[in-house]
């Protein structure tokens, strides 16, 4: 608690472009260390989503006092699912100079230095700490001549962050930093011939791999969206065979009765004579026979 603190980030219901973000620290929206900075970035949980190719995500690192931008590198195949991919770069360590959003950090006691180290004594009570890339990669040249043994490595010492762009899910991340201590000439004997030289003392690997359950929950989100879009468009489909059907059956129903009710109107009067009905002389039974009427009587009928 001493060095992190107490953190309070959005959740997103008001803005959701702010999910995840950090509002105070230490229930401050700015830091000690930099009063005229406003607090900024991912406490490294969530990020707005769905991430935008070509934009930069950022983080606030409690160990910088600070936010630290990291800018798109590219998109990649990381286990079959697609990732963002993010890279440090040497705008990240650089000077106000070189880079102006860092110009509020340096505050009236701030010692400027060259690109490539960040001055973060205010964060660290006063100590002469500056932080940078391990062996001082993609610094200004001017840091390795000091100090023997730095061999700067791509492979080993660049920063690199994946995500999954449409649930902003940490895939892997590979941050490395060094904390560099300054060492100056003093009237004290021991360090009266010292020269300036940003000494490294240490470097640590961050390294951050997402687990097998949550790498198969996202492999099936391009399966649920193709489903999703599936029964989309036979909804949709179904909606406009059911617009157009309706009103065609009403047309067509309209069209019976009114043709029902011609007819009934041209059907000629039923005759009251039983031999002149169009049933009973039509029925096969009574082919060959005839009626002959008589004065005899009911009797004598053949």
């Amino acid at each position: 608690m001493e060095i992190y603190g107490h953190h309070n980030v959005y959740t997103g219901r008001d803005d959701f472009q702010k999910l995840g973000q950090i509002a105070r620290w230490r229930y401050k929206n700015v830091t000690e260390a930099s009063p005229r900075c406003l607090l900024k970035g991912s406490t490294g949980e969530f990020h707005p989503i769905p991430l935008v190719k070509g934009r930069p995500i950022s983080y606030f690192l409690p160990d910088l006092c600070r936010e630290l931008q990291v800018d798109y590198s590219g998109t990649t195949i990381f286990e079959g699912v697609e990732a963002f991919v993010y890279r440090g770069s040497a705008r990240n360590f650089a000077n106000g100079t070189d880079n102006p959003d860092h110009r509020c950090y340096c505050q009236e006691n701030c010692q400027e230095v060259r690109s490539g180290l960040l001055n973060i004594s205010s964060c660290w009570y006063g100590a002469p700490v500056f932080a940078s890339y391990p062996h001082f990669y993609k610094a200004d040249p001017y840091y390795r001549e000091q100090v023997e043994g730095m061999k700067p490595d791509k492979d080993r010492h660049e920063m690199v962050i994946m995500l999954e762009p449409k649930t902003g899910m940490v895939l892997e991340i590979k941050a490395r930093i060094m904390v560099n201590l300054l060492v100056e000439p003093k009237h004290i004997s021991v360090y009266r011939n010292a020269r300036k030289t940003f000494f490294p003392l240490i470097w640590a690997d961050y390294n951050v791999h997402v687990t097998d359950d949550l790498l198969g929950y996202l492999k099936l989100i391009p399966i649920l969206e193709m489903v999703g879009k599936i029964c989309c468009i036979l909804g949709v489909t179904l909606g406009v065979l059911m617009l157009f059907w309706y009103p065609h059956q009403l047309f067509w129903q309209k069209r019976l009765m009114h043709k029902i009710e011609i007819n009934t109107m041209d059907t000629p009067k039923i005759s009251a004579d039983p031999t002149k009905s169009s049933g009973v002389e039509d029925s096969p039974l009574l082919n060959g026979l005839q009626y002959v009427g008589s004065n005899e009587g009911p009797d004598c009928a053949h």
